[in-house]
């Protein structure tokens, strides 16, 4: 009974629809990662949350690190996939389970970068004297 509350505070497994180029939906559940990327999965959070500008903002080391968790999430989620297959599925859907991958490991981001923007108007404000 003690675990069931736990349990519910536990990230699970998320659903992700991709379509074939035929137009059929296909279904497949996508795994958190582990602590070992959070250093990662905040750093794209933060470089997403500058908005739709973001590619203004992005270095190489992003998108070797988007690459990354990229390839982790298809490693923890398809474990018994063979190596080529999982690196032409990640590559073929890079953006959909890289957006799949920061949803369902977000660590509170949203929230963090709610504060961020708080501190960064507070800062201008302060700068132009108001």
């Amino acid at each position: 009974m003690e675990n069931e509350k736990f349990e519910r505070h536990i990230d699970k497994p998320s659903k992700m629809l991709l379509k074939d180029s035929q137009g059929k939906l296909t279904e497949f559940e996508i795994k958190p990662l582990g602590y070992e990327y959070i250093k990662d999965i905040l750093a794209i959070s933060r470089l997403f949350a500058k908005g739709p500008d973001w590619l203004d903002y992005a270095k190489e080391e992003d998108f070797e690190t988007m690459k990354r968790l990229v390839n982790a999430t298809v490693d923890v989620s398809f474990p018994d996939l063979p190596e080529e297959t999982k690196k032409e599925f990640a590559k073929s859907n890079f953006l959909p389970i890289l957006l799949k991958c920061l949803e369902i490991n977000n660590l509170g981001s949203s929230k963090m970068t709610l504060i961020e923007e708080k501190i960064r108007r507070v800062r201008s404000a302060k700068a132009r004297g108001d």
